[in-house]
């Protein structure tokens, strides 16, 4: 993973493109985001493919094959939906109730729970799915304003460190050196 400015990561695995030679290590925040973010970009996809009448069983496995690249590890894992065991056949019932007991952020098991029980009362999807994409975009927004909203805290302390002094000897060091030169 390297750092970019527009989202602070950038993988090298999926964009090819590498912004900086230094390595980071993400923190719980930086991984709780790309999860979301992951969860977010995945379940539009499915509720397209919901929209167009297709299964939940096709739609998950279509969107989990066209975003996989994509993903994180430990979302792709959770998302894979075979728990462990290697197995050909696709299982939405198993994988909402595998997600529903064991997905990695435990605020997010809710949504698969909600889906879960939607998808085995025979309801529709669709609204589901754009629902939890509605609350994991809210999510995303309000620790999006607490960032904003601490960030003058920093620039005052950036300022104070960086601009300032350099801008004090800037201004004083020609007035000390024509001072000095005075008592030669």
């Amino acid at each position: 993973f390297f750092f970019q400015a527009e989202d602070g990561i950038r993988d090298v695995a999926v964009t090819g493109v590498q912004t900086c030679a230094l390595p980071i290590s993400l923190s719980r925040k930086w991984k709780k985001r790309r999860y979301r973010q992951g969860l977010i970009r995945f379940f539009e996809a499915l509720a397209l493919y919901l929209k167009a009448g297709f299964a939940l069983s096709y739609s998950w496995a279509e969107t989990f094959k066209t975003l996989e690249s994509t993903l994180t590890e430990d979302l792709r894992c959770d998302l894979k939906g075979t728990s462990g065991e290697e197995t050909d056949e696709f299982s939405a019932t198993t994988t909402l109730k595998t997600l529903r007991d064991q997905c990695r952020i435990a605020p997010y098991r809710m949504w698969f729970g909600v889906l879960l029980e939607l998808y085995e009362t025979g309801a529709q999807l669709t609204q589901g799915v754009e629902a939890v994409v509605l609350s994991l975009r809210r999510e995303q927004e309000r620790e999006l304003e607490a960032h904003c909203r601490s960030l003058p805290v920093k620039v005052n302390v950036v300022l104070m460190v960086f601009f300032l002094p350099p801008t004090f000897l800037w201004i004083f060091v020609p007035i000390v050196l024509e001072i000095l030169s005075e008592f030669k």
